[in-house]
């Protein structure tokens, strides 16, 4: 079994001495070169250019070459490869890693219900919606709340039109589920 991919998106002056011009991922493109191709964002970022990822697994005597669309992450590698190989974890090791063993074998072309991607940020992907919630930033001298987002990921993989307002129920639907989540102590604030 041979996997392939990437940490997260990309990142542009990352501490090499490179040539780059642009400061982390504060910019689409350097020099005309666009990292995350129609993805908005990059490293840091809560976008799907920072979280979404290259990911190839290759096992020529279980899967059969082709694409899938199931969504998968990462931090189910652990659930799922220690079912493949009988590995029974404890109750209090990988509490966050999910078997996705079918998704990653091509068996399975839904994969997760649900995911949660972090950057400095939390957002939630379901399906084909992804929502961010409004963030609160304080300064000194006043508090600012943002505006929540929601996106149709099918119909706008770059993330360029905020469907919030048209789409209120989902919104409110996936906010509950991730104030739930974070309530839970799944994930952090």
């Amino acid at each position: 079994i041979v996997v392939f991919s990437s940490d997260n998106g990309p990142v542009y002056d990352d501490g090499y001495l490179d040539g780059t011009t642009v400061r982390t991922s504060s910019k689409e493109s350097d020099g005309g070169h666009d990292g995350s191709g129609i993805y908005r964002g990059g490293k840091y970022q809560i976008y799907e250019g920072g979280t979404r990822v290259p990911f190839i697994i290759r096992w020529p005597a279980k899967i059969k070459p082709g694409k899938s669309s199931a969504m998968v992450s990462q931090i189910d590698f652990l659930a799922s490869f220690a079912k493949l190989l009988n590995v029974e974890l404890a109750q209090d090791e990988a509490r966050d890693s999910r078997d996705m063993l079918k998704a990653f074998l091509g068996e399975d072309t839904v994969g997760l219900p649900y995911m949660i991607e972090e950057a400095r940020d939390n957002a939630l992907r379901r399906g084909q919606w992804k929502y961010i919630p409004g963030r609160e930033r304080k300064n000194k001298k006043t508090v600012s709340k943002s505006k929540a987002q929601l996106y149709n990921l099918a119909k706008d993989p770059s993330e360029a039109q905020n469907i919030v307002d048209e789409n209120p129920e989902i919104a409110e639907s996936m906010d509950k589920q991730l104030k739930k989540l974070v309530s839970d102590g799944r994930i952090r604030k």
